[in-house]
C-alpha cells in the first residue's frame, strides 16, 4: 500500500485491527497491524498522540521513492514465459526443438522415446519444456526433459539425469515460426 494521507486506525475490543487510508490516490487501503508497527519503528510512519492516526514521514516518502524505483527496475527486466510443462504431451512436431542426445553414444533420443530415469524406471520422453521472452514472441525450446511415467504421470529432469545432454543449436522445422498452432 502506498497511502499518500493521513491512516485512521480501526480497533476492536480494544485492539488495532488494521490502518485504513483517508486520502490520496490509495484511499480506502488497508495496513496490517504488523505492517504498521514495522513502518513505525523504521520512522516511515509518525503516530499522532492520542494513537488515532498515523501520517508518512520524509524518510517513509523516501522509502516509498526507492521501493517504486526497484517495483520500475524489476518491471523492466527480461523475463520468460514457460508453457505447461506437466502437459503430458508429446513435443508437437512443427515447433522448434532442441535436440537430446545419449551422453554414452550421442545418438539421438527423439520424443516419444523411452529413456530411463534416475530411479531406473523407462519413461518416455516428451520432448524439452517451452518458453517465450514474451506474449506476442515465438515458443523455443528450454533445456528441461519431460517425461511421461507409465501410470501417467508427467515429470521434468535435468538431460544429464536421463544419461544424457541437449544441443546447443535448436533445430526448427522449415514450415514453423516456432509457434504453437
Amino acid at each position: 500500500m502506498a497511502a499518500e494521507g493521513p491512516l485512521t486506525a480501526v480497533g476492536e475490543y480494544g485492539a488495532l485491527r488494521y490502518l485504513t487510508s483517508t486520502g490520496g490516490a490509495h484511499h480506502g487501503a488497508v495496513l496490517r497491524p504488523d505492517a504498521a508497527h514495522e513502518c513505525a519503528e523504521r520512522g516511515w510512519i509518525e503516530w499522532s498522540a492520542d494513537r488515532s492516526t498515523a501520517a508518512i514521514t520524509d524518510s517513509g516518502r523516501a522509502a516509498l521513492a526507492e521501493y517504486r524505483r526497484e517495483l520500475q527496475e524489476l518491471e523492466a527486466l527480461p523475463c520468460r514465459i514457460t508453457r505447461n510443462p506437466l502437459t503430458g504431451a508429446v513435443h508437437d512436431p512443427r515447433e522448434a526443438l532442441r535436440v537430446l542426445r545419449d551422453r554414452g553414444t550421442g545418438a539421438e533420443i527423439p520424443p516419444g522415446a523411452t529413456v530411463t530415469d534416475p530411479a531406473g524406471e523407462t519413461v518416455t520422453y516428451l520432448g524439452p519444456t517451452m518458453e517465450q521472452q514474451a506474449a506476442d514472441a515465438p515458443w523455443l525450446p528450454g533445456r528441461t526433459a519431460r517425461v511421461l511415467y507409465a501410470g501417467g504421470t508427467p515429470w521434468v529432469y535435468r538431460p544429464v539425469d536421463l544419461g544424457a545432454a541437449y544441443d546447443e543449436n535448436v533445430r526448427v522445422p522449415a514450415h514453423s515460426q516456432g509457434r504453437r498452432p
